[in-house]
């Protein structure tokens, strides 16, 4: 007989009760394995009960899982069951060195709703896991998938699921399924798992917030060590010092620079850091810290370093280097000098933005690193070269309730784990947009972090409500403080594209008076501790909210798009737009999905056709890059569609569009095909796509083929070809040309033909269009 749900009421010795939902002491068990294609995302194999590792009674449950490419494996229980009698769901689990960490996901009400938790890490061995069913850090669709919601109609739950993490292939035992009155944990054969109250990847060691034994004392010595040089090669050397500090990372405590002289004369000082060792092996504190100092030599030839304390003025002897040439190395990303609507590499070859934002990983320590290396490996092999990265309190950020202001001691694992994914883009040659503060950290309403803030005068900061970030005082010198260290320890790399202040700070009270000044302020700042001059930009939840785009300090416009909208036909329109009331400046299209939702399960991917059309429609209206989608974790990378970057990477390859406009290029049918294009008067590049193949049009005909009963398993979407199609581009030399197919669903060029301007005017025939096609007209 199954005891699942009998709610046996038992009362513990400290007289806190308890009620089980599951024993696992019966001869079956309704819990599944979460399989393909249903869970497509999931690393689950089977269940099974067995004698092993029972933690109470005579049998747990086995849940069998793989370690592949999936970030997790996934268990169910479908049964109606009311959770809302005690605020603690609780669980033993037997760990045998083979997960990460654990998360429960419930599906709640008639609509069948999904609230996922936080992860919870998981040590080897024996525990006890705890949920607060309560508490706000759950996520599901109405918060975008981003944690700060409650769980609604838990007295209606229809399933649970159990999320394990895998770090290795193998088996986790789970036992006494339960409701508790407290969600105290206890541990037989290992240490007790504390609730994180970050996301996944937010697990900081505790380390003492003194880092030195003994006194603080005042330095009296300097040692700049030295290493080989490269230009436009990252380096870091290590300083010695007798100082001892009760807080390194505050630079009124301690206020360290090194001064880099070329021998032309060029001039470069940069912020020394301090940072706590940690090890690569486990992820743990291990050692003392040390204070480091990260330089890119921007020129070749002998480079004189010293380092200086403002405190005591005192100086280290000079060191010398010599930076070796490189010629390889294309440098930094900047404001395009042909056509400043444009990027380029400060070695002048063009540079066209194309990826994906992968804000945060899901995983926590290891897991962080795995993910972005695969994330960037994919991207990187079919020609990505940008990903848009956040420092969110849940996965890299430096600076929360766990460090209190000003002291980033416990963030010291997340800011170790920042300098790896800097590692991972150097080496698969990604740029990174680097989002310094997220919306939520400062709303009560929108994804809601501003309860744990560090800055809420309830966690010991000043103050009483968001929008005081802006203009107080105290605030502005924590965040300036912040910003050193950030700058200090990243703003090294050739790699960093670009700093943003904000993720759509829209979402925050903070409005444009208060805001402009603030960047003003900033960036001001941010300058004279960043020589190297990166890019500088913040974004809104629409970039046509906002009215600080005109500001100087921003180099460049991002926009956000979730409309549903047809991206062929909207993009051209929003991009002049944008680019008239921000004259000068590219217009990013940084954020892009079908919906803010979340992604579909549809037969038809509604997605993965916005996602395309984004990738293509954005440059050819002339935005300065591709249409970087949003939905990273749980689309792209599970449904690999990594191999979408590689036709447009092959398509714009060796191209500078900074020399070419958006035209209006024609199609001999207007309802059947739209083509968008970009050219000067001897080169054109033309993309051209079939009007159904668009979300919205292939969703009529999604429905018109369940209606019809003509949909069934298997059925895919092939748009109806448009056939005997005229493309004509208009404003080309009279002459002779060639043109250059290529297809963009199977990521190849295909044959070339021959084609006159006569009267300024080319025609190029398509036989038959079924998704989209892309040609170049190039002089013969």
């Amino acid at each position: 007989m199954l005891r699942l749900a009998a709610f046996l009421t038992f009362c513990l010795a400290t007289a806190a009760c308890a009620q089980s939902l599951d024993t696992f002491e019966g001869s079956l068990t309704p819990w599944k394995a979460g399989l393909a294609p249903t869970y497509s995302d999931s690393s689950a194999l089977e269940v099974q009960l067995t004698p092993e590792h029972a933690m109470e009674g005579k049998q747990a449950l086995e849940l069998k899982l793989d370690r592949n490419n999936q970030p997790r494996a996934i268990f169910l229980l479908e049964r109606s069951l009311d959770l809302s009698q005690a605020p603690f769901l609780k669980f033993d689990v037997f760990n045998p060195d083979v997960a990460d960490g654990v998360a429960i996901a419930l599906s709640t009400g008639n609509s069948w709703e999904w609230f996922e938790s936080e992860v919870q890490p998981v040590k080897t061995g024996q525990q006890t896991v705890a949920f607060d069913l309560t508490s706000d850090r759950f996520k599901a669709a109405r918060s975008s998938w981003n944690i700060g919601t409650k769980v609604e109609g838990l007295n209606a739950t229809q399933r649970i699921a159990l999320l394990v993490f895998p770090k290795a292939g193998g088996s986790v035992y789970l036992d006494n399924l339960r409701l508790d009155q407290t969600g105290e944990m206890a541990t037989a054969t290992a240490t007790a798992v504390q609730a994180v109250q970050t996301s996944p990847s937010a697990v900081a060691p505790e380390a003492p917030r003194t880092l030195a034994a003994g006194e603080p004392q005042p330095a009296s010595i300097l040692k700049l060590g030295t290493a080989q040089a490269k230009v436009l090669t990252p380096l870091e050397l290590p300083i010695e010092t007798d100082g001892v500090y009760s807080n390194p990372y505050d630079p009124e405590q301690a206020d360290l620079w090194v001064t880099f002289t070329s021998a032309s004369g060029k001039v470069l000082k940069i912020p020394a850091f301090y940072s706590l060792d940690i090890d690569p092996n486990t992820l743990q504190p291990g050692g003392t810290g040390h204070w480091k100092v990260r330089f890119t030599p921007p020129e070749a030839g002998n480079w004189t370093a010293q380092a200086g304390l403002r405190q005591g003025n005192i100086q280290s002897a000079p060191v010398q280097l010599t930076a070796a040439e490189n010629p390889a190395a294309k440098g930094l990303v900047q404001i395009n000098k042909t056509n400043p609507l444009y990027f380029q590499y400060s070695n002048g070859d063009f540079y066209l933005p194309t990826g994906l934002n992968v804000a945060w990983a899901g995983g926590t320590g290891q897991r962080t690193l795995d993910e972005y290396q695969r994330w960037f490996s994919r991207l990187s092999e079919n020609g990505g070269n940008i990903a848009r990265v956040w420092m969110p309190s849940w996965n890299l950020g430096i600076e929360w309730k766990d460090t209190g202001l000003g002291n980033y001691q416990n963030r010291q694992l997340q800011a170790y784990l920042l300098d790896q994914v800097f590692k991972l883009a150097e080496a698969k040659g990604i740029q990174l947009e680097l989002a310094l503060l997220n919306h939520g950290a400062f709303s009560a309403n929108i994804n809601p972090e501003w309860d744990d803030n560090p800055f809420n005068v309830k966690n010991g900061g000043m103050l009483k409500s968001p929008e005081e970030f802006a203009t107080n005082a105290e605030a502005r010198k924590f965040f300036k403080q912040r910003l050193r260290y950030i700058v200090a320890r990243w703003g090294y790399s050739p790699n960093l594209f670009a700093w943003e202040w904000w993720n759509e700070v829209n979402w925050t009270p903070i409005d444009d008076t208060l805001l402009g000044p603030w960047i003003q302020e900033m960036t001001a700042y941010l300058k004279t501790l960043d020589p190297y001059n990166h890019l500088v930009s913040s974004s809104y939840g629409s970039a046509s909210v906002g009215n600080t785009w005109t500001l100087p300090e921003l180099d460049f416009v991002q926009e956000h798009d979730y409309s549903q909208r047809d991206v062929g036909r909207f993009l051209p329109p929003s991009f002049r737009q944008l680019s008239e009331n921000t004259p000068g400046k590219p217009v990013m299209l940084s954020e892009l999905g079908y919906s803010s939702a979340g992604t579909d399960d549809l037969p038809l991917s509604r997605d993965e056709i916005q996602f395309h059309n984004g990738l293509w429609a954005a440059p050819f209206s002339g935005f300065a890059s591709t249409g970087m989608y949003w939905w990273w974790d749980n689309f792209i990378d599970p449904r690999n569609l990594w191999t979408h970057y590689k036709g447009v990477s092959d398509f714009f390859k060796g191209e500078n569009l900074a020399v070419m406009a958006p035209s209006k290029v024609k199609t001999s049918d207007f309802f059947g095909a739209l083509a968008l294009g970009l050219q000067n008067d001897s080169r054109a590049l033309v993309w051209v796509r079939n009007n159904i193949y668009d979300p919205g049009e292939a969703m009529k005909v999604y429905a018109e083929a369940l209606r019809t009963g003509t949909y069934k398993e298997g059925w895919v979407f092939s748009p109806e070809p448009v056939k005997d199609l005229d493309v004509t581009v208009s404003g080309l030399k009279d002459g002779n040309y060639q043109v250059q197919f290529y297809d963009p669903q199977a990521n190849q060029w295909l044959q070339t033909t021959s084609a006159n301007s006569t009267g300024g005017v080319l025609t190029v025939k398509v036989s038959a269009l079924v998704k989209d096609l892309a040609f170049k007209v190039i002089p013969q």
